[in-house]
């Protein structure tokens, strides 16, 4: 998963039990970064997303970055090319959590209005885009190339993107990750934060 010759420091691992994703938490040039590998199998996309939800809300900050195949569709509109609608159980179910997770879509991000479509079912005769990599919303920037490949063996097309090394400043508006409001020691962490910003500046403005 990780090139050998890659200054990346492997810190912790975790497996899914019911073996749909894999994540590593690591350290690359002095930044966190946790990575995942995604499999949401059809019919089980919800409980995969919920998992890997509940997983990311427990590990440390970090520039996180998940990919692989989702089998669900992120905009009906636009990532599927069929005249059959949308299945109920499913619509909506990755816009509701990459929005949750404060999640950016990374080839959509460089090519805003293009389409592009990764899978091809003959069985329903519908071509769509089901294989995503996702990136922490302040991340997105890092990112200045996506490309899907042609299918080989597969019958998915392979997703490549490239990244740029070290921190930058973050693009556009800042949305904070509603997922830091589930997470008890991220909003005891928020709360005591909000409180020094707030008794500092009182302070300055009252000295003024």
């Amino acid at each position: 998963m990780i090139k050998k010759s890659l200054p990346f420091h492997i810190k912790e691992t975790w497996f899914d039990n019911y073996g749909c994703f894999t994540a590593i938490h690591g350290e690359w040039e002095g930044e966190e970064v946790i990575l995942l590998n995604v499999y949401a199998p059809p019919g089980l996309q919800a409980e995969t997303l919920h998992r890997v939800g509940e997983l990311l809300v427990n590990t440390p900050k970090a520039l996180t970055i998940l990919g692989g195949d989702f089998n669900l569709v992120l905009d009906t509109q636009i990532d599927r090319a069929s005249t059959k609608p949308e299945g109920v159980a499913t619509l909506g179910k990755l816009e509701g959590f990459t929005q949750a997770l404060g999640l950016g879509d990374i080839w959509r991000d460089l090519h805003k209005n293009k389409k592009a479509l990764s899978y091809y079912s003959g069985a329903h005769d519908m071509h769509s885009r089901l294989d995503y990599m996702f990136t922490t919303r302040d991340g997105l920037c890092r990112f200045t190339e996506a490309s899907y490949l042609a299918r080989g063996i597969s019958d998915h097309s392979p997703l490549i993107v490239t990244m740029q090394g070290g921190r930058t400043r973050e693009r556009g508006e800042w949305i904070m990750a509603t997922w830091r409001l589930a997470n008890r020691k991220e909003v005891e962490r928020l709360d005591k934060a909000t409180e020094h910003y707030f008794r500092e500046n009182m302070r300055m403005v009252a000295s003024v």
